[in-house]
């Protein structure tokens, strides 16, 4: 790959990356404290 090929890619926020990205953070909230899965369905 081109250097600024995949800086492009990076720059631009497909639907799958944000996907993935929130589900990494809501597991990892999760992980941290059991609580905020009840509170983050709240919001």
């Amino acid at each position: 790959m081109v250097v600024h090929e995949s800086r492009e890619t990076e720059a631009v926020e497909t639907p799958d990356d944000r996907i993935a990205i929130n589900a990494k953070v809501l597991s990892t909230e999760s992980r941290v404290s059991p609580n905020s899965e009840c509170h983050g369905s709240g919001k």
